[in-house]
Order: C-alpha cells, then sequence, then structure tokens
C-alpha cells in the first residue's frame, strides 16, 4: 500500500517539538491459573489510564 508522504504535516526543520503526554497503558500483572481446569484462566491488569467504554463494561 503505497503512502502519500506529501500529505503528512511535519515542522519546519530546527523547529522546536512539545513532548507528548505521559500515557499509562494498561499493563498485566497476573495471571489466575484454575488447576482444576488448566485451559481456564484469568488476567490480572492494572487498568493504568484506560477509560471505560460501554462496550468494555461487558
Amino acid at each position: 500500500m503505497p503512502v502519500d508522504v506529501e500529505s503528512w504535516v511535519l515542522p519546519q526543520t530546527g523547529t522546536m517539538v512539545d513532548l507528548s503526554p505521559v500515557v499509562n497503558p494498561p499493563v498485566l500483572k497476573g495471571l489466575k491459573i484454575y488447576p482444576e481446569n488448566p485451559l481456564q484462566f484469568d488476567f490480572i491488569l492494572d487498568r493504568g489510564d484506560l477509560v471505560e467504554t460501554p462496550l468494555m463494561a461487558d
């Protein structure tokens, strides 16, 4: 898939750019495994800065 590089908006050479805001993404902290059913497991997550949406509530 070709990319049209002329459509990119970049600052002029030598221009100082601002830093991106700090982001804390979700991080996998652990995994709970059920010995009676080894194919059943739960992920333990640190949510980070995640904003819950209605679709994620299920």
